[in-house]
């Protein structure tokens, strides 16, 4: 009788950890209420923090050689909206909530190397 050997079809495992950094390039808002053309808040890039720092974690797998699977976590740190009470009574413009918001992204893929 011949003894069974198993084997992992898992080539390389890697572990991803690490600090995340973004730079906002450009912004845009859709509206739905008709326009006058005019813009009473000034430009929207005004209103948003344009630096972003985070911690990323992850995993990526080799199954077969030549490709990889991973799947990525990013977790922001910063806010995307500046502080709404640094800017004049009804200055700021409805889109821009009062609350915490933060980047949070899941990234799966799957390549050739």
């Amino acid at each position: 009788m011949g003894m069974c050997n198993p084997q992992s079809n898992i080539n390389d495992i890697q572990l991803q950890v690490g600090a995340q950094f973004a730079y906002l390039i450009n912004a845009k808002a859709d509206s739905t209420k008709a326009g006058t053309g005019t813009n009473p808040y000034g430009a929207i890039m005004d209103y948003y923090n344009r630096f972003d720092y985070g911690a990323a974690g992850g995993v990526q797998i080799h199954p077969v050689k030549n490709l990889l699977i991973g799947a990525r976590y990013n977790i922001s740190f910063a806010n995307i909206y500046k502080d709404p009470t640094d800017f004049p009574a009804g200055a700021v413009p409805s889109f821009v909530p009062k609350v915490d918001v933060k980047n949070n992204v899941l990234q799966l893929y799957v390549g050739l190397r």
